[in-house]
């Protein structure tokens, strides 16, 4: 089974490497950064210009964008700070 994974996030590190080191075991991973004031080193990351609360839907359509250009079987959208996934279960 292929998992995409798309995590957005904005100024919160440590949460980010959190979800993701979990979720690259059993996905490829896509991260969306808002406009974060330290920018991320990694060669997932899509870096945008911050578009705060009111436009945050527009991160999402990016995602949904690239998503619908990717072909997998389970795509998982999920925040940074989100750190109760249990994807073990998911795949069962």
């Amino acid at each position: 089974m292929v998992i995409q994974s798309y995590v957005f996030t904005y100024n919160r590190p440590l949460m980010l490497q959190g979800v993701v080191s979990h979720l690259e075991r059993f996905s490829n991973v896509t991260i969306y950064d808002d406009g974060s004031d330290e920018p991320l080193m990694d060669e997932r990351v899509v870096r945008l210009p911050h578009q705060g609360k009111r436009n945050y839907w527009k991160i999402w359509n990016k995602a949904l964008h690239n998503a619908e250009n990717t072909l997998a079987d389970l795509y998982l959208f999920m925040p940074d700070d989100f750190q109760d996934l249990d994807i073990e279960k998911v795949l069962e």
